[in-house]
Parts: C-alpha cells; structure tokens; sequence
C-alpha cells in the first residue's frame, strides 16, 4: 500500500501568510466596526470624549469572549456560554453598525444597502477573524493525536493484513502445488 504524498498547508510560508492576513483582515475590520460604534455613541449621549468606550465595549468583548472560548474548548471544557456572549455582542455590533450607515444613507439606495450590510459584516468579521488566529495558535488537541496515532495503526493493520493475505493466497498455491505432486506421485509407486 503505497501512501499518497499531499501538499500540506501546515508549512511556515502558509502559515505566515495565512496569520498575516488574518491580522490585516481583523483590525480592518474593528477599525470599520469602531467608526461605526463611534458613531452609536453619540445615540447614547456619551459625551465626546467618552466616544471611544462604546466600541471598546462591544468590539473588545467579542474578542476576548472568543479566545476564551477557544481555550475552554481545547481544555475540554464548557465554553458554551462563551460563545454565547461572543455571538451576541458580535449581533449587537452588527446591528449598531448596520444602523449607523441606515441613518446617514437610508435604504432607499444601492449605496445605502450595499454599505450598511458591509458595516455590519465588520463585527463578524472581527469574531471570524478571532476564532480563525485562536485556532491557528493552538495545539493540536490530544484527541487530534490520538486519531493521528489510531489512523497510523489502522494503515499499519492494514498493510499487514495484505501481506497476510498475499502470504496466505502464496501457501495456498503451494499446497494446491503440493496436493498435485503428491497425487501423481501416487499413482506412480502404486
């Protein structure tokens, strides 16, 4: 049984690229998130200075919720709760976002329908963005090397078992070989 050779993304040039862009990506998307939350802040007659806090209170959150999660989740732990705080906000994010835009440009427009569904993909992509870099952080959890090591064994038994069954087809000739020797040299002697 031959092992099939596959290119494999887990190598340091992917790597790299693949967390580059997902940094590039998050804070593209939480600086569109933040304007947006800026904005919702004057809806919530923050003053001026204290503009900045409704995005750090929303935005952070979604973030700090879903590496949490991801670390629960690989210690085996209940994460559910995190998750649910980290998709809440992250739909909170979303609607404040897709509102601010509605309040300046209206639905009335494919400028204002196209750019308030961007604004609120910004949240998610923030949550998107936060799984996709905790995932790629992480150890391979012990269940993926037990299933590493199982699949090792199963390719392992099943190349012996067709060795085996190769041996086994071999002893088979040579006894049908045999079977035929000893009938013709029976009838020889008889």
């Amino acid at each position: 049984m031959n092992a099939e050779k596959r290119s494999t993304a887990d190598n340091r040039f992917v790597y790299r690229m693949v967390n580059v862009g997902v940094i590039l990506t998050a804070v593209a998307a939480t600086l569109v998130s933040w304007q947006g939350l800026v904005f919702v802040g004057r809806w919530a007659e923050l003053p001026e200075r204290m503009l900045w806090l409704m995005p750090l209170m929303i935005d952070l959150p979604i973030v700090v919720f879903t590496l949490g999660g991801l670390a629960r989740r690989s210690r085996g732990e209940s994460y559910w709760l995190f998750s649910l705080a980290g998709y809440g906000l992250t739909m909170v994010s979303a609607i404040a976002n897709f509102l601010h835009v509605v309040s300046i440009r209206g639905l009335g427009s494919l400028e204002g329908v196209a750019g308030s569904f961007l604004a609120a993909l910004a949240p998610v992509l923030v949550l998107l963005t936060t799984e996709a870099l905790g995932a790629l952080l992480a150890k391979p959890s012990a269940a993926a090397a037990d299933t590493e090591s199982a699949a090792a064994t199963v390719d392992a038994l099943t190349a012996a078992l067709e060795r085996a069954g190769t041996a086994l087809t071999a002893s088979r000739q040579e006894i049908i070989e045999l079977e035929k020797y000893r009938d013709n040299f029976g009838r020889g002697h008889a």
